[in-house]
C-alpha cells in the first residue's frame, strides 16, 4: 500500500511542477512579447531613436529571463533569440527598415515557439 501511495505522491508532483513551469514560460514569453510590442510600431514610423531604448529594455528583460529558460529549455532554441536579437538590434541602428521589422518579427516568433515547444501535448510526444 505504501509503494502505491509513494508512487502517486510522486506522479503528482511531477504532473504540478510539469504544470507550473509551463505557467512560467507561457507568462515569461507574454511578458517578453509586450516588451517588443512597442518596438514595431517606431520601426514602421521610422522612429529609430524610439524603437532601440525599447528594444533595450526587451534585452534587459531576457537577460533576467534567460537563465531560468536555460534550465528549462533547449539552448539551441536560445541561441536564435540571440541571434535574432543582435540582428534586430543592428538592423534598426542601421535604420534598415525591412531587415528590421523582418528580424523583430523573427525574435517575437521564437519568444512564442519555446512554451508552445515545451508543452505537453500530443504533438511534441511524437
Amino acid at each position: 500500500m505504501k509503494i502505491w501511495l509513494f508512487a502517486l505522491c510522486g506522479f503528482l508532483t511531477f504532473i504540478i511542477f510539469g504544470l507550473l513551469v509551463q505557467s512560467y514560460l507561457d507568462q515569461s514569453a507574454d511578458f517578453l512579447n509586450r516588451e517588443l510590442t512597442g518596438v514595431e510600431p517606431d520601426i514602421q514610423s521610422l522612429n529609430w531613436d524610439q524603437a532601440l531604448p525599447k528594444l533595450d529594455s526587451f534585452a534587459k528583460a531576457w537577460k533576467k529571463t534567460k537563465p531560468f529558460w536555460a534550465v528549462l529549455t533547449n539552448h539551441n532554441e536560445m541561441d536564435l533569440i540571440e541571434e535574432a536579437l543582435i540582428r534586430t538590434n543592428q538592423a534598426i541602428s542601421s535604420k534598415s527598415y525591412p531587415d528590421a521589422l523582418i528580424n523583430l518579427r523573427v525574435l517575437r516568433n521564437f519568444i512564442k515557439h519555446i512554451p508552445d515547444k515545451e508543452r505537453f501535448s500530443i504533438v511534441n510526444i511524437f
